[in-house]
């Protein structure tokens, strides 16, 4: 490997490892008050899940309505107080930052502006000091770009192709039982049950997604949010040249 290159990728880890220890939510602006909130509702969602394991066990109605109408209300109410305390915890130690944040309970506020705002603003930062300034952003932004769908593509393939074999079965599936019915009346009703559970599915497809992609696609998720922080400051400089203040 070349003198240059060895170079380019120990400045590039350098600033990923900035990225990585210095500027996430967790030490931006996560407080104590706002994690036990974030337990509580984690808490909530799993009442939730009681409810619903309840039904398929054949608990009272009443039982499992009180679970799941608690668990809703509870996991909402607890995330909007952990996001409360953690943008009056932002607008008292980053004030310049407070057109892009809104302190309302019941009006969720876009975390990302600030966010990637403050984020480019500290990567910016550390661009300008002397060991990043020979470094191309460009040259940055297309590394982490690449890195991003390169690793990407290498772990989520098996979840892909789970989902391709497993769609065909369940519309067979659905088929079968579909036409298992005898009369009309019981093809409308297990067409009606069906729908219900298909909903029930996709919600439960879109959670699995998110955990999977927390899990097996977090680097990448990160590279990615590199670049776009790495866009963000290009832009903002351009912009700044153009329109000198």
């Amino acid at each position: 490997m070349s003198s240059l290159s060895t170079n380019f990728l120990i400045k590039e880890a350098k600033l990923f490892n900035y990225f990585k220890n210095e500027l996430t939510e967790n030490h931006i602006w996560i407080t104590g008050k706002s994690k036990v909130f974030l337990l509580l509702t984690l808490l909530s969602i799993l009442s939730i899940l009681v409810g619903a394991f309840g039904q398929l066990m054949g608990m009272e109605i009443n039982s499992v309505s009180l679970f799941i109408t608690l668990g809703v209300i509870l996991s909402f109410v607890f995330t909007r107080i952990s996001d409360y305390l953690s943008i009056n915890y932002a607008l008292i130690h980053y004030p310049d930052y407070s057109p892009l944040l809104k302190k309302s309970f019941f009006k969720r506020t876009n975390k990302q502006n600030f966010l990637r705002a403050y984020r480019s603003d500290k990567l910016n930062d550390k661009l300008l000091e002397p060991d990043f300034q020979n470094i191309d952003i460009d040259t940055l932004i297309e590394y982490y770009k690449n890195s991003s769908n390169s690793l990407t593509a290498k772990k989520w393939w098996p979840v892909t192709l789970t989902a391709v074999i497993a769609f065909p079965v369940w519309s067979e599936s659905v088929a079968v039982l579909i036409s298992s019915g005898s009369r009309i009346e019981e093809k409308m009703a297990m067409a009606l049950a069906l729908l219900v559970v298909s909903f029930s599915i996709t919600f439960l497809i879109s959670s699995v997604k998110t955990a999977l992609e927390s899990i097996l696609l977090m680097h990448s998720i990160e590279l990615s949010e590199m670049a776009k922080l790495l866009e963000l400051i290009k832009i903002a400089r351009l912009n700044s040249i153009n329109n000198p203040t």
